[in-house]
């Protein structure tokens, strides 16, 4: 008792290509959109470069390919097509 809880931020972030970098200081942890629902090449970029700046962890936030409605449309992808898209995203964020 008396000790203090453990804190952990985690953020989703690099879906817009306006982020305030401030937000990449302030996470433990932050989950960089791959492309599916947001997230393209040079978001990736520049969202690792931040996070790697503000020394904070990163990971995966993938999504099925909804850009239209931003990952809030019913996905109609199934199996193995919506495993491809998820390993796709995952293999463009590893890159």
């Amino acid at each position: 008792m008396g000790s203090r809880p453990v804190t952990w931020l985690d953020i989703d972030l690099g879906e817009t290509h306006d982020e305030d970098p401030a937000l990449y200081a302030l996470a433990d942890l932050v989950n960089l959109a791959c492309g599916g629902h947001a997230g393209d090449d040079a978001s990736i970029a520049r969202s690792v470069a931040l996070a790697q700046a503000a020394g904070a962890r990163i990971g995966a936030h993938p999504s099925y390919p909804d850009r239209a409605g931003f990952g809030r449309n019913p996905c109609t992808l199934r199996g193995a097509a919506l495993q491809a898209a998820i390993a796709a995203q995952l293999d463009r964020l590893h890159a």
